[in-house]
């Protein structure tokens, strides 16, 4: 017969192993209108976001029509942000992370400075992005459309297995039949907001070409 010893021993055992792989991997910065939280973590208890949250490896973000939700990944120079209705993945491995998009409009700003994997995937596309800003959205029409605000990223179609790399300025709609052509960025196809970045960028990438050239 086990001894009561061994029991707890197996037990604790057992409750280490099982949320040791839980790892912390981002924090809730900013939230506006309804934000759900569903954790992966079966001792935590679903619902409502609030600004602060501690986020884990496998927890889904769910975004209300008039919601949205701005993350930090842990690293604090990864940000993303969700925007109407939503729903968001985060999965971590080491330092490797992965956004798994499943509907609705994602803002990923990731900096430059550092070496780190991330990629974005949805159930037609994978995103590799080493850093830069992009705009997502997750069709219920079955399609994304993928916007480089930043930088720029390689865009695999998971059904065709066909790959294609967009800088900055570039879109590219991925679908089940194709990764179309590559498309300029216009103000008519982009969020006033987000388009109003896209032009700072621009500035700032200017700016950046003529003090370059006067050094």
């Amino acid at each position: 017969m086990m001894s009561r010893y061994s029991y707890l021993f197996l037990l604790t055992f057992f409750t280490t192993h099982l949320f040791s792989s839980f790892n912390e991997v981002g924090i809730i910065e900013d939230i506006e209108g309804n934000v759900t939280i569903k954790p992966a973590q079966m001792d935590i208890i679903p619902g409502n976001a609030i600004a602060g949250r501690l986020l884990y490896d496998g927890d889904i973000i769910h975004s209300s029509e008039n919601g949205r939700v701005q993350i930090i990944l842990s690293d604090n120079d990864k940000k993303v942000t969700l925007f109407g209705l939503s729903e968001l993945r985060i999965n971590k491995e080491n330092k490797s992370y992965q956004l798994e998009l499943n509907y609705g409009n994602l803002f990923t700003q990731f900096s430059n400075k550092t070496n780190f994997s991330c990629s974005i995937t949805t159930k037609l596309s994978q995103i590799i992005q080493s850093g830069g800003e992009l705009w997502i959205t997750r069709e219920f029409t079955n399609e994304d459309h993928i916007f480089a605000i930043m930088g720029n990223a390689e865009v695999f179609n998971l059904f065709t297995g066909t790959e294609v790399k967009i800088e900055m300025g570039k879109m590219i709609i991925s679908n089940s039949d194709s990764l179309g052509g590559i498309i300029e960025i216009t103000e008519e196809i982009l969020p006033s907001e987000i388009f109003t970045h896209y032009q700072m960028n621009r500035e700032e990438e200017k700016e950046d070409i003529v003090f370059t050239v006067m050094n």
